[in-house]
């Protein structure tokens, strides 16, 4: 399969690899791959959200060293590229590093109070079952691609597989996510089967995110996935299974 982007450019589904690492705080020590390629992500963000927003908004925080971060790449003779970056947080993760979920600290600086009590709520309801709640965000396609549409709506599929299938994989069935409103991630969210952000029964309206220069944005809890983001999933489970998978307790596993 190839995608047209730009003139000359193409985007081959055979020369992408997905790689993902966890926590680097762990694989920086122990894995080559992570210290090339965790630069790059890095970089790739940076440079996604300063098309987006001014100078000086910063495209993580200190949970990115116990994330696990989904990073697709295209295979070149200098080693992988990244294209495609996202990361995930579970709340087991966060008890670990003495950390609470990311988007509490989001919401607390946020109106309606609403907003931090429903997420309060739903941290609280895993407390014993950590390992089964995420939070994932910092989703970043690289811009030269985003400007053209079909590679944009590709790389969307490819980032629909691959969230279906790590959070099946994973066994982390109940995800928080949220978004800026002028990116329409909303439509996204409710495709994958989000619902939005809810405290007693009723939608929580969006709300200013305060760092980012107080855009409104938000919030949305899954439950399950839609049969639709299933599809698509399908479509793509051989790369899925011919990631390369750096762990914490391993320093280099490929899957395949």
């Amino acid at each position: 399969m190839q995608v047209q982007c730009r003139s000359f450019r193409m985007i081959e589904l055979e020369k992408l690899r997905l790689i993902v690492f966890d926590s680097p705080y762990d694989t920086l020590v122990t894995s080559t791959l992570v210290r090339q390629l965790y630069p790059q992500v890095m970089a790739l963000k940076i440079r996604g959200y300063q098309r987006d927003y001014p100078y000086g908004i910063l495209p993580a925080d200190n949970s990115d060293y116990f994330s696990t971060h989904k990073v697709v790449c295209e295979e070149s003779d200098s080693g992988p590229r990244p294209i495609l970056a996202y990361r995930s947080i579970s709340l087991k993760n966060c008890q670990e590093f003495g950390i609470e979920l990311p988007v509490l600290t989001v919401v607390k600086k946020c109106e309606p109070l609403e907003l931090a009590k429903s997420i309060e709520s739903i941290i609280h309801n895993f407390q014993e079952r950590p390992h089964l709640l995420s939070y994932d965000s910092l989703w970043t396609i690289l811009p030269d691609y985003r400007e053209n549409k079909e590679a944009r709506s590709f790389l969307k599929d490819i980032m629909t597989a691959i969230h279906v299938l790590y959070h099946q994989e994973e066994n982390i069935p109940y995800v928080l996510a949220g978004g800026v409103n002028r990116f329409k991630l909303e439509r996204t969210y409710n495709y994958w089967g989000y619902e939005p952000l809810k405290w007693k029964e009723e939608t929580l309206p969006s709300h200013k995110v305060d760092h980012l220069e107080n855009e409104e944005g938000s919030l949305f809890f899954l439950k399950s996935f839609s049969d639709e983001a299933k599809k698509v999933a399908k479509k793509y489970e051989k790369l899925w299974d011919n990631r390369i998978h750096i762990s914490r307790d391993e320093s280099f596993k490929k899957v395949a």
